[in-house]
This record gives structure tokens, C-alpha cells and sequence, in this order.
């Protein structure tokens, strides 16, 4: 992505004025997303709306790209049934947490022979039904764990 394109939302101003680029001669929002998808790979499925800088924590507020969502017997949806926001913790970075809210969208299943009256999309290599860590940080911990660091 080059500095003509943009991005979806607001960025932080401290990004923006971090995420110079050897290739790019001033700061802007495209070459932003740009390095922020390099610190956080796994976040190139979501449209990232906007990071907000707290004292001790970063905050990504994001949503899924995809239009449709796909069910477990694998029917893909359009028709949103609702939404919630999840919010997953991450790995500091630079001394500071990392939170990723992600608005997701609930789906209702068409398919009469699923099981699945109604279900939350997934990201794959984000979440998880049910987890409150990111794959990344969920690694961490658990070896932390394994080394007895606990």
C-alpha cells in the first residue's frame, strides 16, 4: 500500500508520526497501517478503525473485512443477525499492553440441517470461540506457564 491510499477510521497522531518509512519522504495514514501491519500480522483480516493511546495500554478498535461470515457446516452469510464487541488482550509492546476490541457480527444459519441456529464469526489466527487472548499472547503465557515463570 503506498501513500496515495488510505484507511478506514482515524490513526493515533503518535503513530502517525512514528510510522515514516524509508521508501516514503513525510508521515501519513497509509504507510501507518502499513508498519502497524508489520508489528501485528495477524490483524490484516480486520479493518483497523482506530488506535487510541491510553497511559499504560493501546487500544485497536477494529472490525471484520470480510462481507459475509461462514458457518461451521460452511454456509456463507450475508445477513447480519447482530453484533458485540469482543475485547482481546495481546503482547505489550513497548512497554505498553495491547487491546484489540473487535466489533463482531453475529449470524443466523440458513442451512435446516446445521446445528447452528446463530453463531459468531471467527478470524483465523485471531480468535477463538470463547478465548480472551490473542494466539500470540495465549503462546506466551503458556510457556511462560511451562517454564514454571508463573
Amino acid at each position: 500500500m503506498g501513500c496515495s491510499e488510505g484507511i478506514d477510521g482515524s490513526v493515533d497522531d503518535l503513530l502517525i508520526r512514528t510510522a515514516e518509512r524509508a521508501d516514503c519522504s513525510r508521515s501519513c495514514i497509509a504507510c501507518s497501517r502499513d508498519v502497524l501491519l508489520e508489528l501485528f500480522p495477524y490483524l490484516s483480516a480486520v479493518v483497523i478503525e482506530e488506535v487510541e493511546r491510553r497511559p499504560e495500554t493501546v487500544v485497536f478498535r477494529t472490525r471484520v473485512r470480510a462481507p459475509t461470515g461462514a458457518c461451521r457446516c460452511g454456509q456463507r452469510l450475508a445477513r447480519v443477525h447482530g453484533r458485540y464487541v469482543r475485547r482481546l488482550r495481546d503482547v505489550a509492546v513497548g512497554g505498553l499492553g495491547v487491546v484489540i476490541k473487535l466489533c463482531v457480527r453475529r449470524f443466523r444459519c440458513e442451512n435446516p440441517d446445521c446445528r447452528s441456529v446463530t453463531f459468531g464469526e471467527q478470524i483465523a489466527g485471531l480468535t477463538t470461540p470463547h478465548s480472551r487472548y490473542s494466539p500470540l499472547l495465549r503462546g506466551v503465557l503458556l510457556t511462560s506457564a511451562r517454564q514454571g515463570e508463573f
